[in-house]
């Protein structure tokens, strides 16, 4: 058995909730739906959407005087869902509209829809006004025998003007809806609350007819109640008798009955089980002893766990009530999630009968599983309670007169003359006034003593009533004097009540606080003043205990880490409200996007508060600036657009929003922040309280770009490294054969010079790919940036042509930098081409160095450079600059705004890998039609800088017929080096793999050097062979080639033997001088 209950506070919004509840369809689903929209159309819509979303579903309905879900009344147009699915219980659903007036037939008819052998449970809800619930209660009681019948009588939030039961497809105003539940492990428990004191004398009820009461003693029903209660009380029926039922005992059980409708010809339409013959008194209810007698009953009947607790409870007692009702309602959250609404009638199964009961409060628990013994339920502390009700007061005084008006007039009558009777007069007297769960003083205006007091002014003050009555008003401090009483008998009218504050000195001395309610009574015959003093201690300890939490949270709050600020959006939320009263919904987000009405509704933001922590956010020191900074920034319309989605989002339920908008301190520091809107619980209703955190992610959105930047070069990287080594063998064999071609007599050496060239800038261009990516390992320096720059102003000035200024600015004290100076050139002249063509006119490029030294204090503007010292070179121009978004994709592979053939894209790029690689960075600052400034950061070096030298290579070494084994697995490239080798005066041996290597050093054949490529076919590279050459020839030599160094700093062999790398293409000098090298170890 599972129990979700889905309130929908503002109609509108009943199909979008139900489309999105999440909830299972199925034909063993119950839905009970309790309505705060009464009209019929509204009832249209809900079964509508419920028909789309839970076809399979039952569902039963009605109109309420407010839902009941998790210890919280819900009132206005709201709608309570509560879904009830069951593992093994059938259902079966009915609603029958009245035939006639035999409202017994109705019962009997839906008794004989809905009963099956295995029927354990009856929920039925009828309409409120117009149902004689005595009559269908009494026929179910005869057609469905051992049964548990619940539910109750539809309201109409006290409008008493129509009320709706309806299912899935039918609604009525007069008839009846039940849903019956078939299951034979359903588990049952009923329970109800009533707690209202018979008070005054007994009466009959002469002359009734159905549910409708015309005499009471002979006399008109309602002149009854304006002789006992009041005519106040009588004008304002059906809804002023809801505090005063008609009591009378039935089954053992004490039932109410209210009017609930005052009929044309003068009669009373009771909400109760009210009839002819029977014996009633008026009842007095008492807040602290019903939620005494409540809470208490609560603990001592549910001793087991239940799975489920539907809450069926009178409005006249909610009315009664009052706020108090909040400690009755959380306390049944304690024992199962509990939902139901407020009736005009409860229905409910006694020993012997159905019942309908009115001013209770009747609970239906139930549960699939065994129940389980639980603990003591833990209720916690009662809620506060509201002070009665003006009418309450009114009446109870009025009954308290007339009661001892009829006492007096009994004196002198022949009717009660009998001592006893007499007496028992004065007791009803006695005891109107002692059930009152206040202190009362009856005071006489004239002398301003007390007349008469009752239990509770003893208990409370420690006197006993004969003391208190020989104390005057002064000794006990009422808050008045003499005089002032005399002035309320005169002043105050008939229904007027003044309140006042002040405390009470008890007979110990110690003073009581008490809220005190001064009225106006006549009682036998003299003009009295009532005095109802309530004590308020705990009421005050709750506000100072409220008082000192708010002040907490408001220290918690300002001290707070999170930049937060609190607002108050109400009158935004009632300037929604209103535009949709007069538009409807659908108009709402449509005002929403006019600016002007933006602006506005932004101006009732009401701002609450804000911690500490905003304002260091900000650089201010006060709140006063903080507003000042806001007050001068000019309108964004960025932040408008933020603040129409919030409002939109909170409009449709969100309790979060999130979002990220551009912010500058009051130094003027960009910020990106993230803001972060939530709205509590407790304020959805009218949007009094918005808690907005701010966070900074200023470095952190530096260092996603940084991530994504670095994940770009690793994605180029490995494309790039995937073809390096196979385009290295081309260019090998390419220089190769060019080289031999060389030597041959006879061949154009401008065409083999050419090829030559070529293959250079081919290997340059790979290196440089791989360099970007990461992948070729650099060979850095340290190297005067000086004189590089300097040296090469000449070589750019003629690269540019004439319609270019080069200008060159470099300190003679620049740092010795710690990069490779060969790509440090191409940066440089990559940076330079990339200048000229952004001066298709002409212009001027400045190139300028400068030592750089970066401090903690600057890891916010540039987190992903490490701090240290570092030599810049900047090259600008004076071209037509870039566009922000140019900027930002400015550093990516392939990006190019050029046209197709025009550029590769990868020039920026490959100078952004450069930079990294090198320990450095890379960043462009420009302006669209003022130029751009490129700017490099290369790593001081801490030595001093390399003199260039050349070796010379007029002399290429060669052998005398040492030999060399070559393993290559590339044909051509196998082919050319057996050539090349071959002419330098070695005999080589050449194979695929490892593999055909292996075989031939096991014939024992030897070799002087052995040349391996790192990468090899067959399972064994070129480092894993040394490797086993080396463990059996320690004094073997051994030389590497690649065309993918990475390759080789991945293999341990190279790195723990230390051979030479010879990097693809290489040249026939660089092998030769390998070769000897080699030998010359030996």
């Amino acid at each position: 058995m599972r129990v979700h209950r889905l309130l929908v506070e503002t109609f509108n919004q009943v199909e979008n909730q139900l489309a999105f509840c999440g909830f299972p369809d199925s034909d063993r689903l119950l839905i009970q739906v309790f309505s705060g929209v009464l009209r019929s159309t509204g009832i249209r819509d809900i079964q509508n959407a419920l028909t789309q979303h839970y076809p399979s579903a039952a569902v039963v309905g009605c109109t309420t005087d407010g839902a009941i879900s998790g210890g919280r009344i819900h009132d206005g147009e709201s709608v309570l869902f509560v879904f009830t699915e069951f593992a093994e219980v059938d259902l079966n659903v009915c609603l029958l509209a009245h035939a006639s007036d035999d409202h017994f037939a109705t019962g009997r008819a839906i008794a004989t829809k809905l009963m099956t052998p295995s029927t354990k449970v009856i929920i039925t809800f009828s309409d409120g006004l117009l149902t004689n619930g005595k009559e269908y209660m009494r026929a179910l009681t005869e057609e469905c025998p051992g049964v548990v019948v619940s539910g109750g009588m539809a309201a109409d939030a006290g409008n008493v003007q129509e009320t709706f039961v309806f299912n899935k497809t039918e609604t009525s105003n007069n008839g009846v809806v039940a849903v019956a539940l078939n299951g034979a492990h359903l588990q049952l428990q009923t329970h109800y609350c009533f707690d209202w004191t018979p008070m005054g004398r007994h009466m009959r009820i002469t002359k009734a007819e159905a549910n409708r009461v015309y005499e009471i003693d002979g006399v008109p029903a309602k002149d009854i109640y304006a002789k006992y209660l009041g005519k106040q009380i009588a004008k304002k029926l059906p809804r002023g008798g809801i505090s005063f039922p008609l009591i009378v005992e039935r089954d053992g059980i004490l039932v109410g009955g209210a009017v609930s409708e005052v009929a044309d010809d003068g009669s009373l339409v009771m909400g109760g089980n009210i009839g002819q013959g029977d014996d009633v008194r008026f009842g007095v209810g008492n807040v602290d002893l019903i939620l005494s007698n409540t809470t208490r009953g609560l603990v001592e009947e549910f001793t087991e766990t239940h799975e489920a607790l539907f809450v069926y409870s009178c409005m006249g007692r909610r009315r009664f009530l009052g706020d108090a009702i909040a400690a009755e309602l959380m306390a049944l959250e304690k024992i199962a999630p509990s939902a139901g609404f407020f009736t005009y009638g409860e229905f409910y199964s006694g020993d012997h009968e159905n019942l309908l009961l009115t001013h209770t409060m009747t609970l239906l628990a139930m549960s699939e599983e065994t129940s389980k013994q639980r603990g003591i339920i833990d209720l916690g502390r009662d809620l506060l309670v509201e002070a009665p009700k003006q009418d309450a007061m009114y009446a109870m005084a009025h009954l308290a007169n007339r009661v001892t008006t009829e006492l007096e007039a009994a004196r002198e009558s022949e009717l009660f003359k009998n001592q006893r009777k007499l007496e028992e007069a004065h007791a009803n007297l006695r005891n109107v006034l002692d059930q009152a769960g206040d202190a009362l003083f009856v005071i006489d205006p004239k002398t301003g003593g007390y007349v008469d007091v009752n239990k509770r002014a003893c208990l409370s003050l420690q006197y006993t009533r004969d003391e208190l009555l020989a104390l005057g008003t002064k000794e006990v401090g009422v808050t008045a004097t003499a005089k002032d009483y005399a002035a309320y008998a005169v002043e105050l009218g008939p229904e007027e009540i003044l309140t006042r504050i002040g405390a009470q000195v008890r007979k110990d001395g110690s003073h009581l606080p008490v809220e005190v309610r001064i009225s106006v009574a006549e009682i036998l015959g003299e003009t009295r003043i009532l005095v109802v003093a309530r004590d308020i201690t705990e009421r005050l300890k709750t506000e100072k205990t409220l008082q000192q939490s708010e002040e907490r949270y408001r220290e918690l709050f300002e001290q707070s880490p999170i930049p937060t600020i609190e607002v108050d959006w109400s009158e935004i939320k009632c300037a929604l409200e209103e535009m949709q009263s007069a538009k409807g919904e659908l108009k709402i987000v449509e005002w929403l996007t006019d600016h002007d009405v933006l602006r506005q509704l932004h101006k009732k933001i009401v701002r609450r508060g804000m911690s500490d922590s905003l304002l260091i956010l900000y650089g201010v020191q006060t709140k006063e600036a903080f507003k000042k900074v806001l007050e001068a920034r000019p309108e964004r319309s960025d932040v408008i657009e933020l603040f129409r989605e919030a409002i939109i989002a909170f409009y449709n339920g969100a309790s979060v929003y999130e979002s990220e908008f551009e912010e500058i301190d009051s130094t003027g520091r960009p910020m990106t922040l993230q803001n972060r809107f939530f709205m509590p619980p407790e304020n959805r209703h009218n949007w009094s309280r918005l808690l907005i955190t701010l966070e900074d992610v200023t470095a952190r959105k530096a260092t996603e770009q940084a991530l994504r930047n670095a994940q770009k070069m690793e994605a180029i990287g490995q494309l790039t490294g995937g073809v390096a080594h196979d385009f290295n063998n081309l260019l090998a064999v390419i220089q190769g054969c060019a080289e031999l071609l060389e030597d041959m007599p006879g061949q154009d050496e401008e065409l083999t010079g050419q090829i030559l060239r070529t293959t250079d800038r081919g290997a340059a261009l790979t290196r440089r790919l791989l360099a970007y990516a990461r992948n070729q390992p650099l060979e850095p320096k340290a190297i005067d940036l000086r004189a590089l720059v300097i040296g090469m102003q000449d070589l750019m000035a003629r690269t540019l042509g004439g319609m270019v200024e080069v200008e060159v600015i470099a300190p003679t004290a620049l740092w010795t930098a710690r990069a490779d100076p060969g790509q440090v050139e191409d940066t440089l002249l990559n940076l330079a081409i990339n200048a000229s063509h952004a001066m298709p006119g002409g212009g001027k490029l400045t190139i300028e160095c400068e030592n750089i030294k970066l401090e903690a204090d600057h890891m916010s503007e540039t987190p992903e450079v490490p701090v240290g010292e570092y030599v810049m070179i900047a090259v600008a121009d004076t071209g037509i600059g870039m566009s922000p978004d140019v900027i930002e994709r400015a550093f990516e592979p392939f990006y190019t705004t050029k046209g197709v053939g025009e550029g590769s894209g990868l020039g920026l790029s490959m100078v952004y890998g450069f930079a990294k690689q090198s320990g450095g960075h890379a960043s462009i600052f420009s302006e669209e039609g003022k130029g751009t400034m490129v700017k490099v950061l290369l790593p001081r070096d801490s030595q001093g800088a390399e003199r260039s030298s050349v070796a010379s290579i007029t002399d290429r070494p060669t052998g005398n017929g040492e030999t060399v084994l070559v393993i290559e697995d590339d044909p051509s490239l196998r082919l050319l080096t057996e050539h090349t080798i071959k002419r330098l005066g070695y005999i080589p041996s050449t194979v695929e793999h490892a593999e055909a290597a292996r075989a031939l050093l096991a014939k024992g054949q030897s070799f002087d050097v052995i040349l391996t490529d790192v990468m090899l076919p067959g399972g064994t590279s070129g480092t894993a062979f040394a490797h086993e050459v080396l463990a059996q020839h320690p004094q073997a030599r051994i030389l590497f080639m690649s065309g993918y160094p990475a390759e080789a700093a991945s293999q341990s062999g190279f790195v723990v033997t230390n051979n030479v790398l010879l990097n693809k293409p290489f040249t026939r000098d660089e092998l030769a001088r390998a070769l000897e090298g080699a030998l010359r170890k030996a």
